[in-house]
């Protein structure tokens, strides 16, 4: 199964740790490899006010190395691994090292548990999330709906500022 997980660091240094945690992913994919979106630079939505800017981006593996709870507690592990502590009481949106959100799956899956919801319930409402995610898999259809992630995009109603392209490719 092809899972669309999002990428995010707001702590320097930022495209350090989207890369050593991309690098990590690579031994949970079933063929080695991590498709990557672009990195983009986005403003702070919904944080404290001491929140840097974020770099985001959004990566694909092929995911056959059990269930998706499995995946997601691999993923927290890279997290911990990066000094992100999820046992400690932060306000929502904190600043963090790095934060890996499992998005959606091909094919698609839903799954609503008090630690993992399928397709994740805000992704269609962040530009922070969906312009990467459509630079990756424009064609895509993440919410089991006629709308592609590439229509999802273009359809947004959101007051985020538009990001900006940091690294094409990484």
């Amino acid at each position: 199964m092809r899972v669309f997980i999002a990428m995010g660091s707001n702590i320097a240094p930022r495209a350090d740790y989207l890369s050593r945690a991309r690098d990590a992913m690579r031994r949970l994919s079933a063929d080695g490899e991590v498709q990557c979106a672009p990195i983009f630079s986005s403003a702070p939505v919904d944080c404290p006010p001491e929140a840097g800017e974020f770099l985001n981006t959004a990566v694909s593996i092929q995911w056959e190395g059990g269930s998706l709870m499995d995946l997601l507690d691999e993923l927290q592990a890279i997290e911990r691994e990066f000094g992100r502590n999820r046992e400690v009481a932060l306000p929502p949106n904190s600043p963090r090292t790095i934060d890996l959100d499992i998005l959606f799956t091909e094919p698609a899956c839903v799954e609503s548990t008090p630690r993992l919801q399928l397709p994740h319930p805000r992704l269609h409402l962040r530009r922070f999330v969906l312009e990467p995610l459509a630079a990756l898999a424009p064609d895509s259809h993440p919410l089991a709906s006629p709308a592609s992630t590439k229509d999802l995009l273009e359809s947004l109603d959101s007051s985020e500022p538009p990001l900006s392209v940091t690294a094409p490719q990484w």
